[in-house]
């Protein structure tokens, strides 16, 4: 009995000492972009809910708050687009039209437990041009990943993975879809 408690306390002790890892939204697998965009993107704005409202995103994972959402998520994921735009070399810096990407999150729906973690995201991509304050693109993306059970023991560690894909598959997806419907 004093030797399980030992272990037990072992177990515990080396848990403790476990962090959380952080969101890692890169899209690894973006190819630059055969046809260009006719126009300059200026400026990325990322939010959650949208702009003018009081809605918060759907969240069912005790551990991601509202402060870690703006504080972690936000940044991690403008920084993720921001990258992927550039490595897909979709928007044309020489053209006259300049616009702004403004993202909305309206939705990150983890489960707060399970054996395999299904994380649904939703986010609207809108493209304004900044001359005549008109929107030249909008579109709703929806993605879902799943991480099974082999991926990790530890509950957080799926959750967490989970999240990344979904967010990754979701700038993947918006920057095809962008690519495929050319809306200028």
């Amino acid at each position: 009995m004093k030797n399980f408690l030992t272990l037990i306390s072992f177990l515990l002790f080396l848990s403790g000492c476990t962090h959380i890892p952080s969101y890692n939204f890169s899209v690894p697998d973006i190819v630059s972009s055969k046809q260009k965009v006719n126009a300059d993107l200026k400026n990325i704005t990322i939010s959650y809910g949208e702009p003018d409202a009081v809605s918060v995103v759907s969240m069912r994972l005790d551990e991601l708050s509202k402060e870690q959402l703006s504080q972690e998520v936000i940044p991690a994921w403008a920084v993720a687009l921001y990258n992927a735009l550039k490595r897909s070399e979709l928007f044309d810096k020489s053209s006259e039209k300049k616009v702004n990407l403004s993202v909305s999150i309206q939705e990150i729906n983890v489960p707060s437990f399970g054996i395999d973690f299904t994380t649904y995201v939703l986010a609207n991509y809108k493209l304004n041009d900044i001359a005549t304050n008109t929107t030249l693109y909008n579109d709703t993306v929806k993605s879902e990943e799943t991480v099974p059970f082999n991926y990790s023991f530890a509950g957080y560690k799926r959750a967490n993975e989970s999240i990344n894909r979904a967010v990754r598959k979701n700038i993947s997806t918006f920057i095809s879809n962008i690519q495929n419907h050319k809306p200028f």
